[in-house]
């Protein structure tokens, strides 16, 4: 799922970097078309890993700069490809159905601050 998800990633980037911004004068605009497809690669790529830039990030349309701040959202640790995916496992059991005992004897751990501030309720 992992791989899925980033070839995805990997594969939709760069496509919805060049439908925005294949006009634009100011970013892909100039280019070749060939160029168009290098840049909007790498535009998508270092988004997601060092955060480098070959087009002007000031002369971008608004819906291009939130699809960079999504990827740099799942690029910078905040959130895995997997997560952006799909949910979590354990988000599809939460709540627990009602009457079914989860954890609620246990203590949370010490990482985890206030949050859960109970496992479940008790039945």
């Amino acid at each position: 799922m992992t791989l899925l998800a980033t070839l995805v990633l990997l594969l939709a980037g760069p496509m919805l970097t060049c439908l925005l911004e294949w006009t634009n004068p100011g970013t892909l605009g100039r280019f070749d078309w060939d160029e168009k497809v290098l840049n909007g690669f790498f535009h998508s790529a270092m988004s997601r890993t060092a955060g480098f830039n070959a087009v002007d990030i000031g002369a971008m349309h608004a819906s291009t700069l939130l699809m960079t701040c999504t990827l740099t959202f799942i690029g910078g640790g905040s959130a895995r490809a997997l997560q952006a995916a799909s949910r979590s496992p354990r988000s599809r059991s939460w709540p627990p159905p009602s009457g079914r005992k989860c954890g609620a004897s246990r203590t949370p751990p010490s990482w985890a601050g206030v949050w859960p501030p109970t496992y479940c309720a008790r039945p």
